[in-house]
């Protein structure tokens, strides 16, 4: 390796840690937010822990993340997993597979509970959009899911992930409301997609099995 080269490498490093140190600072404050709102929730509005359960789990975990600072392969993998989880489960609900509309933590019900929700998620946007979006949605979360579950490309799955829960985020923004994340933990959810894809997250993957095996071949 020439010194060109050496100064390179140097550099894409720096680039990375400043990009890696900024994702969890992101993380962290997303952690906080959404502590905030759990512990309003609960002391305020006593809801019911059937609503709290998956903003909990998600929360602890991606503190998890923050607070070993991706120094744990195996929990970041973990990470990666319920990531790829928590969109797969989005479209079990929407399917009835998590329960009947109305069911404790269960958010549709059915397929049509899902286009009325994505007509109001994207109040911004015609209303005869809302069946092709809600199609190209669960296309893009059962991809994803899967992806991330099976660690294939795995970092470019991540990236795909937040870009997804971006312009899930944005649009809920616009049409419910920032309040409206919090339920979903959707903020952590990005925050914690944009810190995960600077971190080694490939144990228990394909990418992790395909790369073992060609080491060993060369051996």
């Amino acid at each position: 390796m020439n010194s060109s080269d050496a100064s390179s490498e140097v550099a894409f490093t720096r680039r990375t840690d400043v990009v890696g140190s900024v994702a969890r600072f992101s993380l962290v404050v997303g952690l906080c937010l959404q502590t905030s709102w759990l512990v309003w929730i609960v002391v305020g509005h006593r809801a019911p822990w059937s609503l709290l359960i998956y903003p909990i789990i998600i929360t602890a975990l991606f503190a998890g993340l923050a607070c070993t600072n991706g120094r744990l392969r195996r929990l970041n993998a973990i990470v990666r997993i319920v990531l790829g989880l928590a969109f797969l489960l989005s479209v079990a609900d929407r399917f009835g597979l998590m329960g009947a509309y109305g069911s404790p933590g269960v958010s549709f019900g059915d397929y049509a509970h899902f286009v009325t929700y994505t007509r109001q998620v994207n109040s911004f946007l015609p209303e005869s959009w809302a069946p092709a979006l809600a199609v190209s949605a669960t296309l893009c979360e059962t991809g994803i899911g899967s992806a991330l579950i099976l660690g294939v490309s795995a970092r470019n799955s991540v990236l795909a992930a937040l870009g997804l829960l971006l312009i899930f985020g944005t649009a809920m923004s616009i049409s419910l409301g920032f309040g409206s994340h919090f339920p979903y933990a959707v903020v952590v959810l990005a925050s914690g997609a944009w810190f995960l894809s600077t971190l080694d997250c490939t144990a228990w993957s394909i990418d992790g099995g395909r790369r073992r095996a060609k080491q060993s071949l060369q051996s």
